[in-house]
C-alpha cells in the first residue's frame, strides 16, 4: 500500500471537482450551529441579569474603601468609624509606577471630609493664631492632635511628619483626597507652576507655590493648558519617583527621571512622526514582501548554516587548544571565577561542538529534503501579500476587535467587583504591629456586650468601640478590622458565571475576527480573475459571518472557553493544595495542567483551520473542524514547513521594521535635534523602538490570517482542480512552476492578476 493510499484510508479521500462549487462567494448559504447560538445569546441574556442583580444590590465602598497607614479601613473599622476619606500627607510621593506593589511612603489617614480650604504652615505659622492653626491641622490621630498645645509643638509635629505640613484644598474621588479639580462656575487661579530647578514642596500643594489669597477667573483653553503643564510635571515626577528606586542617591535619580520624563515630553511630535512613518512603512513592506520573502528566507536559512560552521570551527578550536593547555582550575565564589572554570574546561567545548555539529547537519539535512516545500511556503508568502495589498483595509480590522475585547474587560471586572461586594463584612480583633513586625501588647479591655471580644476573634466596629478601652481610653493600638465579605453560595456561583462569560465572549469576539478576515482572502484566492474581486470585500464578509455563521464562532468558542476554566481551576487547586506538600497530588496536578495546555493549544490550531472551511464552504463547526484536519493531514510536512518557515520569516520582518525605526529616530535626533534639546536620545528612541514592535505585530498578526487562510485554500486546489479548461488551477503561475503543473487552455482565457 503506498504512502498516498494509506493517507486516503485515514483521513479520507481527496476533494473533488465540483461544477457549482464558488467558495465564500456562494449564494445559497445558510445558517449554521443555530442551537449553540441560541445559547451563547441565552447566556448572554443570563449575565446581563446577573449585572443587573449585582448592581443593584452590590456596593463597592465595602471592598474599595482605602486603608490608613495604620491598615484601617476608612470608615468601616473601629477608630475611623464615619471617616470615609483619605487624606495623603504628600501626594507627590504617591505619583510612582511602584505604588500599586510598595504602597505609597506618605502618611495617610481618614478623615471625615476633604479639606475646604488650604493650609501651608511655612507661610502661615507667623500669620495665623494658634487656634486657627490647630483647627486647620491634620494629623495622624486625634488624640495626637489634641495634645498640642502650642506653635512649638506643632513645629515638633510637623517635623516628625506626624502632622501635614501642607495641603491644597481638595475633592474626594473614589474615597481618596485628590486636589486639582477646578470649582464650578468660576475657575480660581492659586498657584503657579514651579519650575523644576526650585524643587517639589511636600503635601498636597505639590509642585503648587504663589500667593494663596490671590484668585481670578480665567478662561477654560487657559485651564486646560495649565493642566497639560501640571500634567508634564506630574510625568517628569513619576519617572523621577520611579527611578529612585534602583539608585541609592535619590536626588541624581530624581533629577534623571525629571530629565527622562522631559524628554518624552519634549520629543512627542517625534515619537508621533516615527509612529505614522513606521505604520506606513509596514504597509509599504507588506506589499514588497512578494518580492522580498523569497530573498530573507534564503539568506536567513544560509546564514544560520554558515553560523553554525563558524560556530563548529571555534569550538573544535577551543577544544583542541585547552585540551594541550596545562592549566589550573579557577577556584572563587564568584561569577566571573566560575564562567572561567567551565569555560577552560575541555569537555564543555567538546559538549558544545558536538550539539552545534549536530544542529548543523539536521538543519541541512531538513533544507535539503524540504526545499521544494519551503519554496511553497516562500511562494504563499507573496500570495498572502497580494491578498493584503488587495484589500488593505483588512490591517485595520483588529481595532475592532480591539474595541470590543477592551469593553468586555471593563464589563466583566465591574461586575466581578459589584458581585464581590455583595455579602456581610466580616470583622476580626486585631493587634497593630511595630515598626520591626511585632505585635503590640496593649491591654485593651472589653466589657458588656464585647465581654466575649478576643484577638483574633470575631467582632462588631461599633460595638468594640463603645465597650472596649484602655483603662479609659480608646483602644488605639487594638481594632477591630475588617477581614473579608462572606459572599452567599449564589454569589459565588454568580462570580464563576462571570468568569466564564468574560472566556466564552474574548474568545467569541476573538473567533469572530479571524473569520471575517478568512472569508475575505479565501473570497481573493477563489476569485479567478484578481482584478474582479469587489471593492467592499471585507464588508461583505463581515455580513456573511455576521448573518450566517455566529453560530459557528460561538460553538467553536465555547470549546476554548471551557478548556481554559478547567484550567483556572485546576491553577486554583493548585493553589489550595500548596499548603500540603504531597508529591503524588503534585505530580498529578502538574501533568493535568500540562494535558490541558497542550489540549488547548490544538483545539485553537484546529478552532482556527475550523473558521476558515466555515468560511470557505459554510458548513457547521464540526463539518468543518473535520474537514480541514483531514485536508491537514493528508499534507502534514506542508504545513509543520509553512508554519515554521512563515513564523520564521515574520519574526525576521518585524525586527527588521523594527531595528529601522530605532535607527532611524536616534540618527534624526542626532543630526536634527529638536529646538529644545533632549538630554537622552535613547529616552524617545526606545519608545518608539516599542511603539514599532506593537505596530509591526498588529499588521503583520493579519499577514498570518492572509497566508493560513490562503494555504487551505491552495491545500484544497490541488486536490479538486487538474488545470484542465473545465477545472484549471486558482493558484498563480509561482506555486503551479513549483509543484510542475498549469493550466491547460489557450492564453486569450488565463486570468488577470
Amino acid at each position: 500500500m503506498t504512502e498516498d493510499e494509506e493517507l486516503m484510508n485515514k483521513y479520507g479521500k481527496p476533494l473533488r471537482y465540483d461544477r457549482n462549487f464558488q467558495g465564500p462567494r456562494q449564494k445559497n448559504r445558510s445558517c449554521t450551529d443555530v442551537p449553540c447560538l441560541l445559547l451563547f445569546v441565552l447566556f448572554l441574556a443570563g449575565w446581563g441579569f446577573i449585572a443587573h442583580y449585582a448592581i443593584k444590590n452590590g456596593d463597592l465602598n465595602q471592598i474599595m474603601s482605602p486603608t490608613d497607614s495604620f491598615n484601617r479601613k476608612c470608615g468601616l473599622d473601629s477608630g475611623v468609624l464615619g471617616k470615609d476619606n483619605l487624606f495623603f500627607f504628600d501626594l507627590g510621593k504617591c505619583i510612582n509606577p511602584s505604588v500599586p506593589l510598595t504602597g505609597c511612603p506618605t502618611p495617610q489617614v481618614c478623615v471625615e471630609s476633604c479639606p475646604t480650604e488650604d493650609f501651608m504652615w511655612d507661610d502661615m505659622k507667623n500669620k495665623l493664631n494658634f487656634g486657627d492653626l490647630h483647627r486647620r491641622l491634620i494629623c495622624q490621630s486625634e488624640e495626637l492632635k489634641s495634645g498640642l498645645r502650642d506653635k512649638a509643638q506643632i513645629e515638633d509635629a510637623i517635623r516628625n511628619n506626624l502632622c501635614a505640613r501642607s495641603y491644597m484644598k481638595s475633592e474626594s474621588f473614589f474615597k481618596r483626597c485628590l486636589s486639582g479639580f477646578p470649582s464650578p462656575g468660576c475657575i480660581p487661579r492659586k498657584f503657579g507652576r514651579l519650575p523644576r530647578e526650585v524643587g517639589i514642596m511636600p503635601g498636597n500643594a505639590s509642585a503648587l507655590v504663589g500667593d494663596l489669597q490671590q484668585e481670578e477667573c480665567r478662561k477654560p483653553e487657559d485651564v486646560i493648558k495649565e493642566k497639560m503643564s501640571q500634567a508634564n510635571d506630574l510625568l517628569a515626577q513619576l519617572v523621577g519617583n520611579f527611578m529612585s528606586n534602583f539608585y541609592n542617591d535619590t536626588q541624581d535619580a530624581q533629577r534623571m527621571g525629571e530629565e527622562i520624563g522631559e524628554d518624552l515630553i519634549n520629543s512627542m511630535n517625534v515619537i508621533l512622526w516615527a509612529c505614522v512613518c513606521t505604520l506606513i512603512a509596514s504597509l509599504i513592506f507588506i506589499a514588497l514582501m512578494r518580492w522580498l520573502s523569497g530573498p530573507i528566507m534564503w539568506f536567513s536559512i544560509f546564514g544560520v548554516l554558515i553560523g553554525l560552521l563558524v560556530g563548529l570551527y571555534y569550538s573544535v578550536k577551543e577544544y583542541m587548544f585547552w585540551q594541550k593547555a596545562a592549566t589550573g582550575t579557577i577556584h572563587g565564589p564568584n561569577l566571573y571565577a566560575t564562567v572561567q572554570s567551565i569555560r577552560q574546561n575541555p569537555k564543555t567545548w567538546l559538549y558544545l561542538s558536538i550539539f552545534v555539529g549536530v544542529c548543523f547537519v539536521v538543519i541541512l539535512l531538513l533544507v535539503i529534503v524540504l526545499r521544494k516545500r519551503i519554496r511553497i511556503a516562500i511562494a504563499l508568502t507573496k500570495e498572502g501579500s497580494k491578498a493584503v495589498s488587495s484589500v488593505y483595509s483588512t490591517v485595520f480590522f483588529p481595532i475592532f476587535s480591539w474595541v470590543l475585547f477592551i469593553a468586555t474587560i471593563v464589563f466583566a471586572v465591574g461586575v466581578g467587583l459589584y458581585l464581590g461586594s455583595i455579602g456581610d463584612p466580616t470583622f476580626r480583633m486585631v493587634r497593630q504591629l511595630t515598626d520591626k513586625g511585632e505585635a503590640t501588647n496593649e491591654p485593651c479591655k472589653c466589657e458588656g456586650p464585647a465581654f466575649n471580644y478576643t484577638v483574633g476573634e470575631a467582632c462588631i466596629p461599633r460595638i468594640f468601640e463603645q465597650h472596649c478601652n484602655n483603662y479609659g481610653r480608646p483602644c488605639t493600638q487594638t481594632t477591630c478590622s475588617f477581614v473579608s465579605i462572606n459572599n452567599p453560595a449564589k454569589i459565588e456561583w454568580a462570580i464563576a458565571y462571570d468568569v466564564f462569560g468574560f472566556l466564552w465572549l474574548s474568545f467569541f469576539i476573538s473567533g469572530f475576527s479571524y473569520m471575517v478576515l478568512a472569508s475575505t482572502f479565501a473570497r481573493w484566492y477563489w476569485t479567478f480573475k484578481k482584478r474582479d474581486v469587489p471593492f467592499f470585500t471585507l464588508t461583505g464578509a463581515f455580513c456573511q459571518t455576521a448573518f450566517y455563521h455566529l453560530g459557528t464562532v460561538a460553538f467553536g468558542s465555547l470549546i476554548l472557553a471551557i478548556c481554559r476554566m478547567i484550567r483556572i481551576v485546576l491553577e486554583y487547586i493548585d493553589q489550595k493544595l500548596k499548603k500540603y506538600d504531597n508529591a503524588v497530588t503534585k505530580a498529578i496536578l502538574c501533568c493535568m495542567r500540562c494535558f490541558f495546555w497542550l489540549l488547548e493549544t490544538f483545539l485553537k490550531f484546529l478552532n482556527r483551520n475550523a473558521y476558515i472551511m466555515c468560511a470557505i464552504h459554510g458548513n457547521n463547526f464540526c463539518s468543518s473542524a473535520k474537514d480541514a484536519f483531514n485536508l491537514i493531514m493528508r499534507n502534514f510536512l506542508r504545513v509543520i514547513t509553512l508554519d515554521k518557515v512563515t513564523d520564521f520569516l515574520f519574526f525576521l520582518s518585524k525586527l527588521l521594521i523594527t531595528a529601522g525605526a530605532g535607527v532611524s529616530t536616534f540618527y534624526f535626533l542626532v543630526h536634527y535635534p529638536p529646538q529644545i534639546p533632549l538630554h537622552y536620545n535613547a529616552v524617545p528612541t526606545t519608545v518608539v523602538v516599542i511603539a514599532s514592535f506593537l505596530i509591526t505585530s498588529v499588521f503583520f498578526s493579519v499577514y498570518s490570517t492572509a497566508v493560513d487562510t490562503l494555504f487551505l485554500c491552495f491545500l484544497e486546489d490541488c486536490e479538486r482542480n487538474d488545470g484542465s479548461q473545465e477545472k484549471p488551477y486558482f493558484m498563480s503561475k509561482q506555486l503551479m512552476k513549483i509543484l510542475g503543473k498549469k493550466n491547460k487552455f489557450p492564453p486569450r482565457q488565463q486570468r488577470g492578476k
